[in-house]
């Protein structure tokens, strides 16, 4: 029974010799994945903030082309009444 105990017991320490050094290329992994993920991120919230600057300065044109062509309409109304 002393032997089989030692075993486990040497099978025990290296199986703990060996979890700090994967837990560590887990952890660095996921720091790098974390990493990639908030670039990502980042871009996506650029280009969001891009199309909507595009999209602000869109319905800015389209507002001032609307208001030209109802000043337009309004002219020509007073015009035939």
């Amino acid at each position: 029974m002393g032997v089989h105990m030692i075993s486990r017991v040497e099978k025990a320490r290296n199986l703990a010799e060996r979890i700090p050094a994967s837990f560590n290329s887990r952890k660095e992994r996921l720091k790098e994945l974390f990493e990639e993920f908030e670039e990502k991120k980042a871009a996506r919230t650029k280009r969001w903030h891009e199309m909507q600057r595009e999209g602000r300065a869109a319905r800015k044109e389209v507002h001032e082309i609307l208001q030209k062509l109802w000043a337009t309409m309004m002219k020509k109304r007073r015009l035939y009444n």
